[in-house]
């Protein structure tokens, strides 16, 4: 499913346009500077359909003749909420990790949080691999789950 966006911000969640943010990336007119910037525009590829985009930002080592099927599949059975960054570091000038979780589908339950490793090849960051990790709890006063920009205390509560 194509997540619309909310009040016109990027679907990552950065306070610009999609086109001044992700769009640029995804569209060719930019390349990724930091493995944060990748990230978030890989989450917006997803929010909008784009496989072309992931699958170009994958590394070519970790492609798979079944990625394109793999990844409709995903796209067209999920209901994107909201990315919420945790943690990034670089390790070196081509090696960066970024903790991240994803919300999607109908509650704070449904949701996966990575551990993502990227790469730097000839110019270009690459999604690398993930560490998944068990499940991530939102402090009351977070942005809630489901992406409406409001806290959770006064969105949706949890018991």
């Amino acid at each position: 499913m194509v997540k619309s966006m909310l009040n016109g911000q990027c679907y990552c969640g950065i306070s610009l346009p999609y086109s001044e943010c992700c769009g640029s990336l995804i569209g060719g007119v930019q390349v990724a500077q930091q493995p944060e910037q990748l990230m978030r525009s890989r989450y917006s590829a997803f929010c909008t359909g784009n496989i072309d985009y992931l699958v170009a930002t994958l590394h070519p080592e970790m492609r798979r003749q079944d990625d394109r099927e793999v990844l409709q599949n995903t796209i067209a059975n999920t209901h994107w909420n909201r990315l919420k960054v945790i943690a990034t570091s670089l390790q070196s000038p081509v090696k960066g990790e970024v903790e991240f979780v994803v919300f999607y589908g109908s509650t704070a339950q449904e949701q996966m949080h990575e551990l993502s490793r990227f790469v730097k090849e000839n110019g270009r960051w690459y999604y690398l691999d993930g560490e998944m990790f068990n499940h991530h709890s939102l402090g009351r006063n977070e942005l809630c789950w489901c992406g409406e920009n409001k806290k959770l205390k006064h969105c949706h509560r949890t018991s």
